[in-house]
């Protein structure tokens, strides 16, 4: 990232390093490289542990099946989604198998780390990628702070750790931003120099938008910039190359959306064919979500109740101040930037009659930087009320107390980090099941494997996750075990047996009903939860006894 001088300063309101630093035997520099070296490499440890604790999601094994059709050299399956992160699960995939004809049973790589592992990789980069952006904007202090708050995370360890495209795209997101932002700095003395950063800032903008499609991003940072660079004169990008540059890397990184039936594809998920079931589970009921009926579906509450149950209390609190601080630096750079992204990024999902958890990690990011810039304001302002001789002390102790109470925290949450809770929580989501989607389908796998062990011959598995159920089965030496969708099919009398999968986060209008009387009249063999959350319930229901 961007290089420190190696001559001590003092620490104050600017965010300079205090000149304890040269009580050690390190310069200034080599001191920030091996804390960030230590940052990334926790980040990276949490990221790996455990990966394969839980089974795939359903978003997981589609895109499992397509990174299949990849080999077989058919690249519109699942086109609906760019091609970015298939195309890194298909690489790592390969890579596994091959290590594991070659490896003993005891360092087999499982399918669910090797689909995840891509995810991992791109989540730890983010770490570092935000420390350059951070120091770009506010200095080494706050830009230190913010890694760590990044990776300590369990918000964004969850979403890191989720075979899905938004960890790339936040990736490149801040990629694109740091390199923009190195450009204005190189610009400074030398704005030939400077366009090589700018180009490098499109193809990062340009990979993206191939990684999921959302141009907004793109969009809102240009906002800061006409806000705080009305004229920027010579040092900016050359805006033909840049847009050139831009589209030419979305298109290496996406080229399956130039193939006709792509486009069949994503006309017809577009149009709703072959969704099987209506609604999503919030908060104990069951909401519309389509997009025209905008904003009257899941209620727009929903984002912040997740950061108030979910953010670290540290966290919230540095991020409040930070807010603050941001509020009364109107036209600096770095506090434009975290004004636009929050609010924007806020109140856009928030209308959105759909929300997913994992659309919040441009959300958290965000937080992050402005908990970085809150935590360093404050620690700064009480330092300089204190007597000089203990101003040192203070500082150490205050930030070996930050890391100790984060690091403490993500150990906490290890290693289901999505149904982690704040102490916030004890008021606003008690039983942990407002967001259900945390599961992400915890405990599939393990209901299929009692299945296959002790279902009677010709038995079905009913369910609303029939891709990771088939999948799993598919491993298992049953072959006569039948799958039926639980909101197309609904339960037969007529079955032989059928065991059924419920879980909170596959409630649907079409099931709602069923899944009660179930309720009520069987009791479940089995139960899966993560904590004090039951998250899947399994049951059995021999022939004739519906």
């Amino acid at each position: 990232m961007s290089s420190d001088s190696s001559s001590p300063t003092p620490l104050n309101g600017t965010g300079t390093l205090s000149a304890r630093a040269a009580a050690f035997p390190l310069t200034r520099s080599q001191l920030v490289a091996l804390t960030l070296t230590a940052i990334v490499a926790v980040a990276v440890t949490f990221r790996t542990s455990g990966l394969a604790t839980y089974g795939l999601s359903d978003d997981e094994v589609t895109k499992v099946r397509a990174t299949e059709a990849y080999s077989r050299g058919d690249f519109t399956v699942n086109a609906e989604h760019p091609m970015l992160v298939k195309l890194t699960m298909w690489a790592s995939i390969s890579v596994a198998d091959r290590w594991n004809r070659l490896a003993s049973v005891r360092y087999q790589i499982p399918i669910e780390a090797a689909v995840r592992m891509p995810n991992v990789v791109a989540g730890a980069a983010s770490v570092l990628v935000t420390y350059g952006l951070a120091h770009a904007y506010f200095g080494t202090p706050t830009a230190l702070v913010a890694a760590l708050l990044l990776a300590l995370d369990p918000n964004i360890t969850a979403i890191n750790r989720h075979g899905k495209e938004d960890t790339f795209v936040v990736f490149f997101f801040l990629l694109a931003v740091w390199l923009y932002e190195r450009g204005k700095q190189v610009g400074a003395r030398d704005t030939v120099a400077a366009q090589l950063w700018y180009l490098g800032s499109a193809a990062a903008f340009g990979v993206m938008m191939a990684s999921k499609y959302l141009p907004h991003l793109y969009g809102l940072y240009a906002l800061t910039n006409v806000v705080t660079l009305r004229d920027a004169g010579p040092n900016s990008p050359n805006k033909r190359r840049f847009f050139v540059t831009m589209g030419v890397a979305f298109a290496m990184a996406n080229f399956a959306l130039f193939l006709p039936a792509t486009w069949a594809h994503v006309l017809a998920y577009l149009q709703g064919n072959g969704l099987p079931h209506h609604g999503w589970p919030y908060a104990h009921r069951l909401w519309v979500t389509d997009v025209p009926i905008s904003p009257l579906g899941i209620p727009p509450t929903f984002y912040v109740l997740f950061l108030l149950t979910r953010i670290p209390l540290v966290t919230l609190a540095g991020a409040i101040v930070g807010g603050c601080v941001a509020w009364t630096r109107r036209r600096e750079r770095g506090y434009v930037f975290l004004r636009v992204f929050f609010f924007f990024q806020l109140v856009g999902y928030s209308i959105m009659a759909a929300k997913f958890l994992r659309y919040s990690l441009p959300i958290l990011v965000i937080v992050d930087l402005m908990a970085a810039v809150g935590l360093v304001f404050a620690i700064n302002w009480l330092m300089e009320r204190m007597k000089a001789d203990v101003r040192a002390v203070f500082v150490a102790v205050a930030y070996g107390a930050l890391a100790v109470v984060l690091f403490a925290g993500q150990v906490h949450a290890s290693p289901v980090f999505s149904m982690h809770r704040a102490a916030l929580a004890r008021m606003l989501d008690a039983d942990g099941q407002r967001f259900p989607e945390a599961a992400y389908d915890f405990g599939v796998r393990e209901a299929v494997s009692r299945i296959v062990s002790d279902a009677a011959p010709g038995a079905a598995i009913v369910t609303d996750v029939p891709q990771v159920v088939r999948f799993y089965l598919d491993r298992s030496r049953r072959t006569d075990v039948r799958i039926e969708t639980f909101s197309a099919s609904g339960l037969s009398s007529l079955a032989a047996e059928q065991w059924v999968l419920v879980q909170d986060a596959h409630v649907y209008f079409e099931t709602q009903e069923p899944i009660a009387m179930l309720r009520m009249r069987h009791k479940p063999v089995a139960e899966y939860r993560i904590n004090d959350v039951t998250v899947l319930q399994l049951f059995r229901i021999p022939r004739g006894h519906l």
